[in-house]
Formats: structure tokens, C-alpha cells, sequence
């Protein structure tokens, strides 16, 4: 994961993976990166940005091999309603 220290990003794991998606440095600039943990590896490896607009303190879960976000707030200071599927 790269140096800079992030807050109000979300989380979620699959099987042996974590991921992080989105946060920010100053609460203004979002990140629209995602990132995967491979827990028996130790190892962070950048994955696919993702193809909606990045969201600030939203919420997370997973469900077999999917992971779900969910509100939060985007670049506008808007709080949209969807839910998004990451695969």
C-alpha cells in the first residue's frame, strides 16, 4: 500500500484477502484506488481502479467471493444511495 496514511476508507475480506477501497489523505481528495492484502503472503498488490466515483466513510461488507460498498460520500460532498458490487 503506498506511504501516505489514509482515513475513511472501507474494508472488506474475502477468503484470505483483505481489500481497501478508496479514503483520502486531507478529506477533500478521494482515492479511487483499490487495494488487495494477501494475508499469507504479507503482500499489497494494486488492483483495478474502480468504475464508480470514489467514496469517503462509506460502508463495506462481503458475501462469498463479492464485496459490497455502499454510501459514503463522493467528490461533490454528496451522499449517494448505491450499492456497488466489487468482484
Amino acid at each position: 500500500m503506498p506511504d501516505a496514511a489514509r482515513n475513511g476508507m472501507v474494508s472488506f475480506r474475502i477468503d484470505s484477502t483483505a481489500y481497501t477501497i478508496s479514503g483520502s489523505v486531507d478529506d477533500q481528495n478521494l482515492f479511487e484506488e483499490v487495494w488487495a492484502y494477501q494475508i499469507n503472503s504479507n503482500e499489497w498488490i494494486s488492483k483495478r481502479k474502480i468504475n464508480f466515483a470514489p467514496r469517503f466513510k462509506a460502508c463495506a461488507a462481503a458475501n462469498s467471493s463479492k464485496g459490497y460498498l455502499c454510501l459514503g460520500r463522493d467528490p461533490l460532498s454528496r451522499y449517494p444511495k448505491e450499492l456497488y458490487e466489487y468482484n
